[in-house]
C-alpha cells in the first residue's frame, strides 16, 4: 500500500502542484506532519542547491 504525495510540474509554464494519496489524508495526524516535515526539509535543500545554481548562472550572464 502507498501512502504518497505526488509532485507534479507543467514543464511549459514552471508551474508545480501536489496530489495527496487518500491514504496518506487516513494516516495519524503526527505521523502525517512528521512525513511532511521530512519532505519539506528534503525540499528545501533542493532548492537552496538549485538556487544557488541558477546565481552562478546569472552572475555568468551578468559578466558578458
Amino acid at each position: 500500500m502507498k501512502t504518497e504525495i505526488r509532485l507534479a510540474a507543467d514543464a511549459n509554464t514552471g508551474e508545480g502542484d501536489i496530489s495527496i494519496s487518500p491514504h496518506f489524508d487516513s494516516m495519524n495526524s503526527l505521523w502525517q506532519i512528521d512525513v511532511l516535515q521530512d519532505w519539506i526539509g528534503d525540499l528545501t535543500n533542493e532548492y537552496n542547491k538549485r538556487l544557488s545554481v541558477w546565481k552562478n548562472e546569472l552572475k555568468e550572464v551578468r559578466k558578458k
